[in-house]
């Protein structure tokens, strides 16, 4: 469904998995030129109109029905997103140049999947454990020269 905009991409991407991938534009314009050009030599049709509802029979999707009439046969529909990171409790520490804050994850990278977020939030907590044992070695050395004088 081009319910966002890298519909495209993402119908080239299904594409791999599938020889009858349908782009929905629900109201969007059709694609033109060189965008018409490689969805058609990929095999990809697009349907104009509105979505009006997915066809469910029990728990499978079965088509979906355009606004006017109008029956898509589908087993499947995809919906493009927006990769948006949740910032809140980013921003309420004082955003990402606040000093001894690693910004990671899907905050740094929007569209990072959940290994290299996961991979990039161990890598932070390495570098913040290492600071901080830097940090109370630096203050035992001062402690210990000032009791040494």
């Amino acid at each position: 469904m081009a319910s966002g905009p890298g519909y495209l991409d993402g119908a080239l991407l299904f594409r791999q998995w599938s020889e009858d991938v349908v782009v929905l534009l629900n109201g969007r314009p059709a694609p033109r030129g060189e965008e018409a050009v490689k969805l058609t030599a990929r095999g990809i049709r697009w349907v104009r109109g509105v979505i009006a509802r997915v066809l469910v029979e029990g728990d499978a999707v079965t088509g979906v029905e355009l606004a006017g009439g109008g029956v898509v046969d589908r087993s499947a529909l995809v919906v493009t997103t927006v990769p948006t990171p949740d910032t809140a409790l980013l921003d309420a520490v004082g955003g990402p140049d606040t000093p001894g804050l690693k910004v990671v994850g899907n905050a740094a990278a929007p569209c990072a999947g959940v290994i290299a977020s996961a991979a990039d939030g161990m890598a932070a907590g390495t570098l913040l454990n290492h600071d901080l044992v830097l940090e109370e070695t630096a203050a035992a050395v001062a402690e210990h020269r000032k009791e040494a004088a």
